[in-house]
């Protein structure tokens, strides 16, 4: 009964771990961009049911865009990296960086590289097209073209399915204790009435 309940815990566990995911990160951009047009560029980060210590993301930002600045990331305009570092509670907080689109438009469609880095693990970045339309771009109410979601925090899910996972185990190991105890005084009273 003892290997039943143990293979039914490490079944649970095995299981939970399936549910947890990696850590992503992923980058929103405008849908459109004009010639010439400053935008910011979002990074956002979904832990997954991860929870490392701090994440480095580094960004390599494509020939003829330009860097304008940031003020939650590092920018080294000569190599064309900008660098963000996220750590504590900040580490799912929307991190962003400011570019401006080149004044001519370029042959191809460029896009943004990027990759992040934990102590444990690393992984490249979602997102980042940068698709000229060619046309300054009107501006609704004041505000700059629409950005495309910076990536879904998954967080309250998985820690649902974890919850779920426990209370599970729980059920079961209660099951089998109640199980066996039964049986236990079944057998304890067949041996009082035929020893009586």
């Amino acid at each position: 009964m003892n290997r039943l309940l143990a293979a039914v815990f490490a079944l649970a566990v095995i299981s939970a771990a399936a549910y947890a995911e990696e850590i992503s990160v992923a980058r929103g951009v405008p849908s459109a961009i004009a010639l010439s047009q400053q935008f910011d560029v979002s990074l956002g980060v979904a832990l997954n049911g991860n929870d490392p210590s701090g994440i480095i993301i580094t960004e390599e930002i494509p020939e003829g865009w330009e860097i304008i600045g940031s003020d939650d990331c590092v920018v080294n305009e000569e190599q064309r990296i900008v660098k963000c570092l996220a750590y504590g509670e900040n580490i799912t907080a929307v991190m962003k960086y400011r570019l401006r689109a080149p004044a001519q438009k370029p042959a191809e469609t460029a896009a943004i590289t990027g990759t992040w880095k934990t102590l444990t693990s690393e992984g490249n970045v979602g997102g980042g097209a940068l698709d000229i339309i060619g046309q300054a771009q009107p501006e609704e109410n004041g505000q700059p073209p629409a950005e495309t979601p910076a990536g879904e925090d998954n967080f309250l899910l998985l820690a649902g399915i974890g919850i779920a996972a426990i209370l599970l185990v729980a059920l079961i190991a209660i099951v089998l204790v109640l199980g066996r105890r039964k049986k236990k005084g079944k057998r304890n009273k067949k041996q009082g009435t035929t020893e009586g």
